[in-house]
């Protein structure tokens, strides 16, 4: 029966019962991501995550602080702030934390 060779990511392209070493090093099988140039980077779309988190979060304070003072109608604008904004600010937070580890490692 034939063996099939498989490649583990991150770990060194190399064929069952070759010899591995700096002759190999640049050889991998993870694949760097493809630079975009029109994206923002990492560095700038944290301020903007922390941004949209905050003001997600004090639209949800004011939403609660409204409900105590008695006022049930409130503007649709400010109950679609307070329900997506921190999400939206928590994953490009997220976003932007996991593409500065990427660019750590290479």
């Amino acid at each position: 029966m034939a063996r099939i060779p498989v490649l583990y990511v991150g770990r060194p392209a190399v064929p069952p019962g070759a010899a591995s070493g700096p002759a190999i090093a640049g050889r991998t099988s993870m694949q760097a991501l493809p630079h975009y140039p029109g994206l923002m980077t990492a560095s700038k779309l944290m301020p903007l995550a922390i941004g949209l988190f905050a003001v997600g979060v004090l639209a949800i304070i004011v939403v609660f602080a409204l409900f105590l003072a008695g006022h049930s109608d409130l503007p649709v604008a400010l109950n679609v702030a307070a329900t997506y904004l921190p999400a939206i600010g928590l994953g490009l937070g997220i976003i932007a934390v996991v593409r500065k580890a990427r660019q750590k490692k290479s």
